[in-house]
């Protein structure tokens, strides 16, 4: 397998995946769930460090807290929930802190109903921010939308939903609200909360119920008195469609499933039993679900495993390693350093940036630790931290949320390849091939064909590598040879008639 130069890492377009049925929004919501396929994978980029450096912070600081929460970001808006210390279930505050800067935007104290539990953040999309005070299935409570901008209350859902403290929603393609406990899956309407379906449904436990979704497909473990499965529902209908075979025995299950860029299912079977604590590849075949392959793994309570830009699959060995399998065979590729403290079960949240660096958040009490690792699970840095819960990345930023006053928010880098559409034939330029092994094609369309056109060619890094001109009247095509340089994603900055372009090419 390739070892990346950490100092050469490049984005890698997760849209190369697109022809693999890859079409999830990675939308960064929760540490736990991250984007729609909980799968840890964001489009951001966070720090990159040398092995013996340490990530820059941009701030450090916020409100005091003996309780941790998930830290969300969206834009520059840094979502937490601070508990006062004095334990007060009434002073359980969300906090909307300015993420490069740390100023304290608003912060709310959502209506305390029924069982005044603390609260928490469920997601954040779109500039609405999800809460909730639910204690889980047994203590179920309403869902509020808040709007980013000020905390005012925009709606509240129709029904309680039981969602535990390390669950989170999932969302529909045309962003309605998807809530799940042991019991039931509940469609909220993002316009107003309505309940919109309804399904029942019978889960292992508090903390392993929360829905992945991939296209309009939902995944959820269920269990009969045989054994614990996966079922798939239609998000748009809410109707069971099928499930998968008994993958272990009922009962106890603290682990979410994930899904990856292709359609796989990712289940994470937990019990704290070698014999059976382990995670299952699993196809979907369009009317059944079948096993690819399983790997052992140690027990991992409340955390979520990750896929790579690559494909690959991150998740944790018996030795408490984290491993990187290879996502056809289940094959381990690469084995990072013992990242616990051997204290017992252990709980690890990752985010996957969009260049393949993985950053893990440990919890393994009273060890809570922050790492940094590349793609290839290559050490490069870390910091014990207190109370550490979960890690997040935004745009050219990484909060983490800990115990006291301990936030932080550390400079990560621009991602250049965020929001470029692709170009097809008919728009202003044609690439071909593209991925290639570095020589590309360039055409104007036919629209374009009496119009000059300057190329440059712009790295991960935002250098220009490559700079031509395209002159139309005497040229039908020009080559771009880009051999001499590192693989992964390129923009092609273009101006012709003027108006300047991008396109997305790769190098492989």
């Amino acid at each position: 397998m390739k070892k990346y130069n950490v100092r050469n890492l490049l984005v890698l377009s997760l849209l190369v995946y697109a022809s693999g049925g890859f079409a999830q929004s990675l939308d960064w919501n929760l540490s736990t769930g991250g984007n729609n396929g909980r799968n840890g994978l964001s489009w951001a980029l966070g720090p990159l460090v040398e092995p013996g450096g340490e990530p820059e912070l941009y701030w450090s600081g916020g409100e005091s807290t003996p309780y941790s929460s998930y830290p969300v970001i969206e834009g520059d808006n840094l979502i937490v929930a601070r508990r006062w210390p004095s334990n007060n279930q009434e002073e359980a505050w969300i906090i909307n802190y300015n993420v490069y800067t740390g100023e304290e935007k608003w912060k709310v104290n959502i209506p305390v109903n029924t069982y005044h539990n603390f609260a928490q953040v469920s997601a954040v999309k779109d500039g609405v921010v999800y809460a909730n005070r639910s204690g889980g299935s047994s203590e179920p409570e309403v869902l509020y939308a808040l709007d980013i901008e000020s905390g005012d209350i925009i709606w509240v859902s129709e029904e309680a939903i039981g969602e535990h403290a390390t669950e989170t929603i999932a969302f529909n393609d045309n962003g309605d609200i998807i809530a799940a406990d042991i019991y039931r899956l509940l469609c909220f309407s993002h316009i107003d909360g309505t309940t919109l379906w309804e399904l029942e449904r019978n889960g292992g436990s508090s903390d392993g119920s929360s829905l992945s979704v991939f296209e309009n497909k939902g995944y959820y473990w269920e269990q009969n008195s045989m054994g614990m499965y996966v079922a798939v529902c239609n998000l748009e209908t809410g109707e069971y469609l099928y499930s998968s075979d008994l993958l272990g025995s009922p009962g106890f299950q603290q682990g979410g499933l994930m899904v990856g860029h292709d359609g796989t299912v990712y289940a994470p079977l937990i019990r704290g039993n070698e014999e059976m604590d382990s995670l299952h590849a699993i196809t979907d075949k369009g009317d059944t679900l079948e096993q690819k392959w399983s790997y052992p793994i140690a027990h991992n309570t409340f955390g979520n495993h990750g896929v790579g830009p690559d494909g690959a699959v991150y998740t944790y060995s018996r030795n408490e390693e984290v491993v990187r399998l290879d996502p056809a065979t289940g094959e381990v590729l690469n084995t990072s350093i013992v990242v616990t403290a051997g204290n017992g079960f252990f709980h690890a949240q990752m985010a996957i940036g969009d260049d393949g660096m993985v950053y893990l958040s440990v919890q393994d009490y009273p060890f809570s630790k922050l790492y940094i690792f590349t793609q290839d699970l290559e050490y490069l840095w870390g910091e014990e931290i207190n109370g550490l819960r979960g890690v997040a990345l935004g745009d050219s930023v990484m909060a983490i949320n800990g115990k006291s006053n301990i936030i932080r928010a550390y400079k990560g880098r621009q991602n250049p390849g965020v929001g470029i559409p692709d170009l097809t034939e008919t728009e202003s330029l044609t690439v071909y091939p593209n991925p290639s092994q570095g020589i590309f094609t360039i055409t104007l369309s036919q629209e374009q064909q009496h119009n000059n056109a300057g190329i440059d060619v712009i790295n991960a890094a935002g250098q220009v590598v490559y700079s031509s001109e395209l002159v139309s009247d005497y040229q039908a095509h020009l080559t771009i040879d880009i051999t001499d340089q590192n693989n992964g994603l390129y923009i092609i900055r273009y101006f012709t008639n003027g108006k300047y372009h991008l396109q997305k090419i790769i190098k492989q």
